[in-house]
């Protein structure tokens, strides 16, 4: 079962994402272009929130950042992890394919602004 079932099977929230995990460009989150505007950020957090909510554990992101690997666009985002009761966890980076969406938006910005 991949990530996007499993939380659709615990929340009943079908986030539009694909692929894989997260832990790498190879297995990044592959966010779906059918959002309005700037909505994968928002995507993103929701993939986090519900990430923690699944393992029973606390995140505040460390940093953000944009790479490109491969002719793909990533945002990759480095958490702070700790189990509910304080203690902490470890950090951890999350890979977001951001390609399609980050071109779409680019596109609309050129249109606007020319």
């Amino acid at each position: 079962m991949d990530f996007r079932e499993q939380i659709k099977e615990a929340f009943g929230v079908d986030l539009p994402i694909r692929n894989g995990f997260g832990s790498s460009f190879e297995t990044a989150v592959v966010i779906e272009l059918d959002l309005p505007d700037n909505a994968f950020v928002r995507t993103e957090r929701e993939y986090l929130n519900y990430m923690a909510l699944l393992r029973n554990i606390e995140w505040k992101k460390i940093s953000q950042s944009l790479k490109s690997c491969n002719g793909r666009t990533y945002d990759i985002i480095e958490i702070e992890t700790w189990e509910k009761d304080g203690k902490k966890v470890t950090k951890e980076t999350h890979y977001f394919d951001i390609t399609e969406c980050f071109q779409k938006h680019l596109g609309d910005w050129l249109r606007v602004n020319g």
